[in-house]
């Protein structure tokens, strides 16, 4: 989930009419659950291991930030079209 909770409604309708909200909402900057996952992911890491997710085209730079935030270590790949769609963040001290 990393739509802003805003821009749902705005979605096309095999979208937002398909997938639960919970699947879709992100909170008020689509960024809650990236938090979850970075502040808790380390302690279910296996030494050496990452976290991958998959984030929004204009999440480039703040999935990122969260990261840092969280004490990882961020970059951001793109998909075939070029837009920004994964996250690989590592624990800091890892790298």
């Amino acid at each position: 989930p990393y739509i802003p909770s805003a821009v749902i409604d705005t979605l096309e309708p095999c979208i937002k009419d398909y997938e639960p909200r919970t699947a879709l909402d992100g909170g008020a900057d689509g960024l809650d659950a990236y938090r979850i996952l970075f502040k808790e992911g380390r302690r279910f890491l296996a030494p050496g291991g990452s976290v991958v997710c998959e984030i929004g085209s204009d999440q480039g730079e703040t999935a990122p930030a969260v990261a840092k935030e969280a004490g990882f270590v961020c970059r951001v790949l793109k998909d075939y079209s070029g837009n920004c769609r994964i996250a690989v963040a590592e624990p800091e001290k890892e790298r």
